[in-house]
């Protein structure tokens, strides 16, 4: 009785320990998911039921460890046991109670709000941390997106600087441009000024010296004259300022080499009008000599007998070397000029003409009009002065001539 006691015990404690899903032990578990706050997602409400089958076999197979401890106690101390059997009984009857039932599930709801619960802190610290990572997400987007639009304003402020220098150059640069070009009309303008200035001057010293010129020619007198030897006329003006003082021939024994003229300026009229020709002839010689060595004079020489190239140069060069004290190279470059004239024409022929101007630069050869170049050679000039009005002349008539237009009876 007492083993069949026992197992029947066993059998209704085990019954009541273990029930299924449908058991009075396990109330339906839409009603306690109604209850709570808020509902559980599906892969996680199936999670947390699958935990709440776990932790009720853990109390089913706790509750039939302790049923078994019971049991084994029982038969035991039979003693014992049998007078337990009365409290279990009652025990029964009291599980059996509404109130036990209620406290029970109670207690199981209790476990399932700590399980929800338990849950929902973990979703919330998930939340949370997935929360703190999507705002370290945007703060860090944030910080690029500020350094970007930072790189991005700092790019477009140093475009603009770049642009406002390139544009303030430009305008520097054309200012520049408009102050040269203003500053080149300017120059131009003065230039034009100047030169019109100039013109007008030298316009008005032209009339001038014309003026002066008529003046001088109506008080000279001039007209031309022809050298009574040879039968060549010479003009009475050669240029401006020259003016035929008197005329000549150049002989060589009784041949007519060449009929010459002397011209100068104003100024040996005037120094020798005072003079008397007759009266005081040797001292109207030596002032006509004075005044040709100071002044500008030139000797105009034509041709009327035919020579040979260095014959006539070696002749006026002999002429002028026998007064000449200074280098001789000075009269072998005046010999050489008149070779090189006379040479390109092929001889001095008949009318062939030689001009030689006498200054303070130097003497000046030309031959038919052109110019073959200058003897920087002042003394030299006087020189060749010197073989017309020196008492050694190689032209008395030349002499003579000059007096008799210039000096007084």
């Amino acid at each position: 009785e007492r083993a069949m006691l026992q197992k029947q015990y066993w059998a209704e404690s085990l019954m009541k320990g273990v029930g299924k899903k449908g058991s009075n032990l396990y109330p339906e578990k839409k009603e306690r998911e109604i209850q709570l706050e808020q509902p559980i997602k599906d892969e996680e409400k199936e999670d947390a039921l699958e935990k709440e089958e776990e932790t009720e076999k853990e109390v089913a197979s706790a509750t039939i460890t302790s049923e078994k401890e019971k049991d084994e106690l029982f038969w035991t101390t039979p003693d014992a046991k049998v007078a337990d059997v009365g409290k279990a009984k009652e025990k029964e009857e009291k599980d059996a109670s509404p109130e036990a039932n209620a406290e029970e599930q109670d207690s199981v709801l209790k476990e399932e709000e700590d399980v929800h619960q338990n849950a929902k802190e973990e979703e919330e610290a998930k939340l949370k941390a997935q929360q703190e990572e999507e705002e370290a997400r945007l703060k860090v987007e944030e910080e690029a997106k500020a350094k970007a639009d930072e790189e991005a304003r700092l790019k477009t402020e140093a475009e603009a600087a770049a642009a406002e220098a390139e544009r303030v150059k430009q305008e520097q640069e054309e200012e520049e441009e408009a102050q040269r070009q203003k500053e080149i009309e300017e120059q131009i303008r003065l230039q034009k000024e100047k030169e019109e200035a100039e013109a007008i001057k030298l316009a008005a010293a032209e009339e001038e010296a014309r003026k002066l010129e008529e003046q001088e020619e109506a008080m000279l007198d001039l007209h031309p004259l022809t050298d009574k030897a040879t039968g060549v006329k010479f003009e009475s003006k050669l240029g401006p300022g020259r003016y035929l003082m008197g005329v000549g021939v150049r002989k060589k024994a009784i041949i007519n080499i060449y009929a010459v003229a002397m011209y100068s300026g104003a100024e040996m009229k005037k120094a020798l009008e005072p003079l008397s020709r007759r009266k005081n002839k040797k001292g109207a010689y030596q002032v006509l000599r004075d005044v040709a060595r100071s002044i500008p004079t030139t000797f105009l020489l034509e041709m009327v007998f035919k020579t040979g190239a260095e014959t006539m140069a070696n002749a006026i060069a002999e002429s002028v070397g026998s007064r000449f004290s200074g280098d001789a190279e000075e009269v072998n470059q005046l010999k050489k000029l008149i070779f090189d004239g006379v040479s390109a024409k092929g001889g001095a022929m008949k009318g062939t003409t030689f001009e030689f101007d006498c200054t303070d630069d130097g003497l000046t050869v030309t031959v038919d009009g052109e110019t073959q170049g200058t003897v920087h050679s002042t003394s030299l000039s006087q020189a060749f002065c010197d073989v017309y009005l020196d008492d050694k002349t190689v032209s008395a008539q030349l002499r003579d001539s000059c007096l008799e237009n210039c000096c007084a009876p």
